[in-house]
C-alpha cells in the first residue's frame, strides 16, 4: 500500500521536529535529544538502526522504500529537494552521534 499525501507531510513534520532538536552544540544535548524523540517515535527505531549503518544518500532511497514513497510524488511537495537534503543531513548527524557514543 502506498503512503499518501497526508502521510508524507507528516514525514516531513517528524523530519523537521527532529532536526530542531538536534540543533544543539553540545553532542551530550543532541544525545539526549534523540534518545527522547526515539522514546516517544519508537515505530522508526527499525529505520534508523539501519540508516546509520549506510551512507545518507542511500538512507534516502531506503526510507522511501520502506515507508512506500515514490520520490516523484515528494518532489511536487519539494521541487528544490530541501526536504531530502536535510533528511541527509539529519541521517549524517543521527550517526554522528552513534560514531560518539562507540568512540567514548
Amino acid at each position: 500500500m502506498s503512503i499518501n499525501s497526508s502521510e508524507i507531510l507528516q514525514l516531513f513534520l517528524q523530519v523537521n521536529q527532529l532536526s530542531k532538536l538536534l540543533e544543539a552544540d553540545n553532542g551530550d544535548e543532541r544525545w539526549k535529544a534523540f534518545q527522547d524523540w526515539q522514546a516517544n517515535n519508537p515505530k522508526y527505531k527499525k529505520q534508523i538502526d539501519h540508516c546509520v549503518k549506510i551512507k545518507p544518500s542511500e538512507a534516502v532511497d531506503y526510507l522511501a522504500e520502506e515507508f512506500e514513497i515514490d520520490l516523484n510524488v515528494v518532489a511536487l511537495f519539494d521541487p528544490k529537494g530541501a526536504m531530502l537534503n536535510k533528511i541527509e543531513r539529519l541521517i549524517e548527524t543521527i550517526q554522528t552521534l552513534y560514531k560518539e557514543r562507540q568512540g567514548a
